[in-house]
């Protein structure tokens, strides 16, 4: 754990908490200042961070602060989000997005949006998730929000690695990363890497999973919770290695860290996996001690996944330890989370029908062997069905990049479209041989300039100038040397306007330069200056004697 970035964020926090004590707990500052630390905390003292948001809430609605109740409710979705009350977010982010519509604040409604999308995504409501996402990523697009395409891209590539999708995932973390090389936001681009080195380490290719997760950890070593999911993630890359000790020097790294921010859920996961390297080192009492802490602050925090799951695990550590009825009960206890996570109760009917049978309570394994089967063929036509689901997911997202490449090319279309109409224009205002303004365009202009400066009670001044004996320089050392001469005298005069002049050439020889906001005494000057640096430019560079 950085311990200086843990002191910059708490001092942060701090800074925040300090400016509340001295705004008007009724003004609209007060909310915008308590809507920055709840964001700041959501995702380590969620409960705070819950508090600040329902304040904020109630106080906005009493002021009738619309900006501060939308972020108010963006806020409390993706807190809830980090306290597993999914529907709640949901609820909390609708009414944000009707809020940020209301408001037509699309950097609000891009936030809205996501957290709406999480909450489906959570929820296992994939293909509502990725309409959101999909939506999102077309909005950042157009409004140039690169770090919520970034975001929305890699929540796409989260629902395929859900689906076990891993290549498409893959393909999509990268694309988000490639985002965040256009920003500044060095928790983004960690994130980024760290979900790229996780796919790796899902697809087992574990030399690609270290190098991007090493990355990771250089790229946001001053973000501690972001900093422990990577120490996490190199812990199970040195156990899939079969290197445990290095596996649990970075899991006691990345537990420390979780902890330090009280980070629930990262604490929970770690604790578990740190139980099951030494379960894998046969070292059993450690195992138990860790299987014991993780399910400890489970029930503390009612996480019912998590208690299944350690229920699972620590009765697997007491039948390696060959006492079945410390086992039994433990194992009995995965049952009451059976909504949660069947794959945990299928399993642990599978481990007490072999505890039965070896202690010949035949009629217990058979009815345990039955749930096993039961729930494990009900498991595969729930993995059939979330296949369909991941092919319409992948179908939908082939179409949403076909979609995305034809608007490209469009675009692309459009764009060379209309700079050929540029260049047209520009043929059509420009003299061909200067690149001045030509007559046409300063007979509109001139119009223009003198409406504005009539409306305005501005000056306007203009001057009009030709070449003395023009017509010998053509009769006596030819066209070609004419039109040098022409062309050097408009880069003498045109080095001497202003960005807001108007320069053209007004037909042969002759030049009209539009002075707006310039009075009589400074076009004089202006004037004089550019006849004398005509009358003493070296014109025998084009052929002496000119």
């Amino acid at each position: 754990m950085n311990s200086a970035s843990k002191t910059n964020e708490s001092a942060s926090a701090l800074q925040l908490k300090r400016k509340l004590r001295e705004l008007d707990a009724d003004s609209p500052e007060y909310i915008d200042a308590s809507n920055r630390l709840a964001r700041l905390l959501f995702r380590t003292r969620p409960q705070e961070a819950i508090s600040l948001c329902k304040r904020s809430i109630q106080t906005a609605k009493t002021i009738d602060y619309q900006p501060g109740l939308a972020q108010a409710y963006a806020n409390l979705s993706h807190t809830q989000l980090c306290l597993s009350q999914y529907a709640d977010a949901r609820e909390s982010a609708n009414k944000a997005i009707q809020l940020f519509v209301h408001l037509d604040d699309p950097a609000g409604l891009l936030d809205a949006n996501n957290a709406l999308g999480l909450s489906y995504n959570t929820s296992g409501k994939y293909e509502k998730a990725l309409e959101l996402f999909l939506r999102n990523d077309e909005l950042a697009r157009e409004q140039g929000e690169t770090e919520m395409q970034s975001k929305a891209l890699n929540n796409i590539a989260c629902i395929l690695l859900d689906q076990g999708n891993y290549s498409s995932a893959l393909e999509y973390f990268i694309r988000a990363y490639e985002c965040t090389q256009n920003t500044q936001n060095s928790e983004m681009n960690g994130i980024a890497l760290l979900n790229i080195g996780v796919t790796h380490l899902e697809l087992d290719h574990l030399e690609e999973a270290r190098e991007y997760l090493t990355r990771s950890l250089k790229s946001i070593s001053g973000i501690p919770e972001i900093h422990s999911r990577v120490l996490q993630n190199l812990s199970h890359y040195y156990q899939k290695k079969g290197d445990l000790d290095q596996a649990i020097e970075y899991g006691t790294q990345a537990l420390a860290g979780h902890q330090s921010i009280e980070n629930i859920h990262g604490t929970i996961g770690t604790l578990s996996n740190m139980g099951e390297i030494y379960l894998l080192k046969n070292d059993l009492d450690k195992a138990r001690h860790y299987f014991e802490e993780a399910l400890q602050l489970a029930r503390a925090k009612d996480e019912k996944t998590e208690q299944a799951q350690n229920h699972l695990l620590l009765g697997r550590v007491y039948i390696r330890k060959k006492q079945p009825d410390v086992a039994i009960p433990i194992l009995k206890k995965v049952f009451e989370f059976e909504q949660n996570y069947k794959t945990y109760i299928y399993e642990a009917h599978q481990e007490l029908s072999r505890l039965y049978e070896e202690k010949k309570d035949y009629a217990s394994a058979l009815k345990h062997h039955k749930e096993y089967v039961r729930i494990k063929d009900a498991l595969f036509t729930q993995q059939s069905e979330q296949k369909i689901q991941s092919l319409r997911i992948t179908f939908k997202l082939e179409q949403a990049e076909r979609e995305y490449r034809l608007l490209k090319q469009k675009n692309a279309e459009l764009a060379r479209s209309n700079k050929k109409l540029e260049q047209l224009e520009s043929y059509a205002h420009r003299d061909s041989l200067t690149n001045l303004f030509n007559r046409r365009y300063m007979d509109k202009q001139f119009q223009v300039e003198f409406d504005r400066a009539f409306s305005n009670d501005s000056p306007l001044c203009v001057m009009i100038c030709d070449i003395d004996d023009f017509k010998q320089v053509n009769d006596q050392h030819s066209h070609t040397v004419g039109d040098q001469v022409l062309v050097e005298v408009s880069g003498i005069i045109s080095s001497h306007v202003r960005d807001n002049d108007i320069l053209s050439r007004y037909g042969g020889e002759e030049f009209v330069l539009l002075m707006p906001d310039t009075d009589k005494q400074d076009a004089i000057l202006i004037s004089s200056r550019i006849r004398e640096l005509i009358e003493k430019h070296n014109w025998d560079h084009i052929r002496p004697g000119l």
